[in-house]
């Protein structure tokens, strides 16, 4: 069962929980409260994400090992899966990506939220659940008003 990435829509469940792309959720303080009950009768949470900034619950959860000690950590970026046998051609990814955006999606590497043009936050408060209508291509834009705008 797939669920979305919304709080309220897995409560009421139980089982095995796998949250993928959990540093990249808009809520994912109240989803992880929201998930633990799911698990709570011996099943497992699986927690996997590319890093997203210095911030969010999931960079919390690597780096609390104290306050998170029931969770298993493991780091594969990609040096090692092609180790492991993944077939890639790593240095055309390279050419066509900004470092930081290599670093972060392909080195497992937390940049700095300081040196992004937009606030982490500011774009995960723009990630909205509404399907695109237009038939297009669709973004919300924010103006230095702070006006929410649609664009297509």
């Amino acid at each position: 069962m797939s669920l979305a990435q919304n709080p309220s829509t897995v409560r009421g469940f139980t089982g095995n929980v796998y949250l993928d792309e959990f540093a990249h959720h808009s809520d994912d303080e109240a989803i992880y409260e929201a998930i633990l009950p799911v698990a709570s009768l011996g099943y497992q949470v699986s927690i996997l994400s590319t890093p997203m900034g210095q911030s969010g619950k999931f960079l919390r959860h690597l780096d609390k090992y104290h306050r998170f000690p029931d969770y298993s950590r493991h780091e594969v970026d990609i040096n090692r899966a092609m180790g492991g046998g993944l077939t890639l051609d790593i240095e055309a990814i390279r050419r066509n990506m900004d470092a930081d955006s290599f670093a972060q999606e392909y080195l497992c590497q937390f940049v700095d939220e300081s040196t992004a043009f937009i606030p982490y936050d500011t774009i995960r408060g723009c990630i909205s659940d509404q399907p695109d209508l237009s038939g297009g291509r669709s973004f919300w834009a924010l103006t230095s008003q702070g006006e929410e705008t649609l664009q297509s």
